[in-house]
């Protein structure tokens, strides 16, 4: 009884590995092309780091594909007791039906500010709005209004 008990359990284990290796083989073992995804490794075109010892910096590279990014950084005393890193930079690459997408950007203790073609841009404010928000400007609410 134990040994037909074991035959059960050993028939059961067998299906059950061979199901999920065959599972596993369908699903993972034919070649899959991804559609965009490069098979080939992209060269590097050109590539170059320096790093300085008052902690500033500057790195840059260049692809095979089309792609490139730059950046430098340094340290900006803010006041006696406080420096932030200021950075500028840019990147380039090329999307899939060709066009060149181009940004540059800076960083430092005002914030990030980025500029690109690519980012869109809001419309602008229309004259009517315009006139409302200078006349609201000029006529402010009177404090005893204001609650």
């Amino acid at each position: 009884m134990i040994d037909q008990h074991y035959r059960d359990i050993t028939k059961y284990d067998l299906f059950f590995i061979l199901s999920k290796f065959l599972t596993l083989r369908l699903l993972f073992g034919t070649n899959l092309k991804v559609t965009g995804v490069q098979s080939e490794p992209v060269p590097i075109i050109s590539q170059d780091s320096h790093l300085s010892p008052d902690g500033s910096y500057q790195w840059n590279y260049e692809s095979g594909d089309g792609t490139s990014q730059h950046q430098s950084g340094s340290i900006v005393q803010v006041d006696k007791d406080h420096a932030v890193e200021n950075v500028e930079g840019s990147v380039s690459y090329v999307d899939p039906d060709g066009k060149k997408h181009d940004t540059t950007y800076i960083a430092g203790p005002d914030g990030y500010v980025a500029q690109s073609a690519d980012i869109p841009v809001a419309p602008p404010i229309p004259e009517a709005i315009q006139k409302s928000l200078a006349w609201q400007e000029a006529h402010p609410e009177p404090e005893s209004k204001k609650q």
